[in-house]
């Protein structure tokens, strides 16, 4: 089973795919050969079955995924650190990196989103005013890192996307008329 893919939009010999639950590989080679690049990662904390990992849009060295925590690497997956420090056994469901100041970073559970506007250093949770349904996806509009879209799971009339102007300090219902079911992304 892969999952996500991603091509270094400076190199496109470079390569990343993502197996199930967290085990993402590079290649260098343009796909002939591949390696696993979050052995590390694996051997402190679980990952989604689809683990979310970006690459920065800003500096193609540098990309981030979702396990427990929120994991950065600098050197196109040579090595890890940690940005985060969330507690439990919930794993990280979408990540979402701002377009024009990465130090704007979202991340969610199923049921909670966290966001950090100094690169890691600080999170807070930005889940209060949302429905208890299941986050599937984060947006950030390209020039404002605190406007934001959540797209949401499940069969719940009427929620299905909700939108913040602030950063998550308040959220507005931007489902309007779509039908009942899930949404993935926005």
């Amino acid at each position: 089973d892969c999952m996500e893919a991603i091509i270094d939009y400076s190199d496109n010999s470079i390569m990343y795919a993502c197996l199930y639950n967290g085990i993402i590989q590079r290649s260098i080679t343009s796909g002939i050969n591949w390696a696993p690049i979050s052995e590390d990662i694996l051997n402190e904390e679980k990952a989604a079955w689809i683990t979310p990992y970006i690459i920065d849009n800003k500096d193609p060295d540098i990309l981030y995924a979702g396990f427990y925590n929120i994991w950065k690497t600098t050197s196109k997956g040579n090595s890890w650190f940690k940005i985060s420090d969330f507690t439990g056994s919930t794993v990280i469901q979408s990540i979402a990196v701002s377009p024009s100041d990465n130090k704007y970073i979202y991340a969610a559970t199923y049921y909670n989103i966290f966001k950090t506007i100094d690169g890691g250093k600080n999170w807070s949770n930005i889940s209060s005013g949302l429905p208890q349904v299941a986050i599937t996806g984060i947006a950030i509009d390209a020039a404002k890192p605190a406007r934001i879209w959540i797209t949401l799971s499940g069969y719940t009339a009427g929620q299905k996307v909700y939108s913040s102007e602030n950063g998550g300090s308040s959220w507005t219902n931007y489902s309007g008329s779509l039908p009942n079911i899930p949404v993935n992304c926005i």
